[in-house]
């Protein structure tokens, strides 16, 4: 399918005075393309959105061939937690430093459009989290494209965590907080914490300890079938358990009590992103990641 209708979805701190959205929305137009704004979440409008009309509905993202993400890797995440249930893919592109997720950068973003008007283009898709916290009878839903991770407070000593995989207890373990990533994640706060490289598009979730009291846990690949169950004993070490924090892609957070249980497994509805057939996982992990000789 060739996309004739776009929505532009922008990252203010990135582009505040919509100099971007300008550049793209006009240049769009002048292809023969329908181009809408979508609001933000509070009804807001970035600037730059003068001559495009605004899209304050997130429902009617659905009726859309694509969606343009202005920003970085942090504006790709959020969108892809409030708009991936439209089944819209998304092509990003960066206006930040990384750009890990992005499809493209600003000064290649006019070639990568005419690709994309010419049809020249595939979709990714990658699995998204699909996790809920359990407190007695009440339930806290929560999605993410990156990672969920449990972390302690202002706390010196290891948890000890309980995890469950399908309803089986897999171990009690001791460690200073738990990375649950998707393969797209597998980059993120997992790679630091000593965790794998996963090909962003293979169907699998991650589990991955940080800095545990023993060093033969290890991360963990779980298909993306089996859902994962964790929780944080009363006792940790000992001493009572301090202020615990669940956070969604580095930009959610949600406090938990000890004994809360935690859910996570894929969601059923996946995310596409927009590639440019020439460019490749590897070709990103080269440049952003490894870095080339020179550069």
């Amino acid at each position: 399918m060739i996309p004739s209708k776009f929505l532009i979805l922008a990252n203010a701190s990135k582009d505040p005075e919509g100099k971007e959205i300008r550049r793209i929305g006009r240049y769009l137009k002048e292809k023969g393309a329908q181009v809408w704004i979508l609001a933000e979440p509070d009804g807001g409008v970035p600037k730059g959105a003068e001559e495009i009309p605004v899209m304050r509905q997130d429902q009617d993202v659905q009726n859309m061939d694509m969606a343009i993400i202005l920003g970085g890797d942090g504006t790709m995440l959020s969108s892809a937690r409030r708009l991936h249930r439209y089944n819209v893919p998304l092509l990003g592109i960066n206006l930040g430093h990384l750009g890990f997720l992005t499809g493209s950068e600003k000064e290649d973003c006019e070639q990568v459009l005419d690709q994309v008007l010419a049809g020249n283009f595939r979709q990714e898709e990658r699995v998204m989290l699909n996790g809920r916290i359990v407190r007695g009878d009440s339930t806290q839903e929560f999605s993410g494209l990156n990672d969920a991770v449990i972390t302690r407070g202002a706390f010196s000593r290891m948890l000890s965590i309980a995890v469950e995989v399908n309803g089986s207890l897999m171990d009690y373990i001791q460690a200073d907080g738990m990375i649950v990533a998707t393969p797209t994640g597998s980059t993120g706060y997992n790679l630091s914490a000593g965790g794998p490289i996963v090909v962003p598009y293979a169907r699998a979730i991650l589990m991955t300890p940080i800095c545990p009291r023993s060093l033969s846990m290890r991360s963990i690949v779980i298909p993306e079938e089996d859902e994962i169950c964790f929780w944080v004993t009363k006792e940790t070490m000992g001493q009572q358990t301090p202020e615990l924090m669940l956070t969604v892609d580095g930009q959610e957070g949600y406090p938990i009590a000890p004994e809360d249980r935690v859910y996570i497994g894929v969601d059923p509805v996946r995310i596409r992103l927009v590639r440019i057939e020439d460019r490749t996982f590897f070709d990103t992990l080269r440049k952003k990641l490894f870095k080339e000789e020179g550069q």
